[in-house]
């Protein structure tokens, strides 16, 4: 059976299986031996404030496979076009952008 995918623009309600694949893939970071994404930063309740903003405000999409009955979660992406201020100088940000953050895939 071929696999069907599913783009959909995530909303509040994907906000524990967004979290769960993030800590999953820093679980998988941690086991190949870097520290990148070793703590939520710069603390839990921060990240997952900037998780419910991006959820909320439109700018976080999933990717769903849907050929079963039930879809599995296969990757989460969150975008925006503006860019960070205190990362990017004049030059840069006058430059029609999109942001990328957050881009996750399920290891499985």
């Amino acid at each position: 059976m071929p696999i069907a995918f599913q783009v959909r623009l995530a909303t509040t309600r994907d906000f524990r299986a967004t979290v769960r694949l993030i800590d999953e893939a820093a679980e998988w970071l941690r086991s190949m031996n870097t520290d990148q994404w070793s703590k939520p930063w710069p603390s839990r309740r921060k990240r997952d404030a900037r998780i419910r903003r991006g959820l909320r405000t439109g700018r976080t999409w999933i990717v769903e496979d849907i050929t079963g009955d039930d879809p599995i979660l296969v990757a989460t992406i969150s975008c925006r076009p503006d860019p960070n201020r205190g990362l990017w100088n004049p030059d840069e940000q006058m430059q029609p952008s999109v942001y990328v953050s957050r881009l996750v895939i399920n290891r499985e």
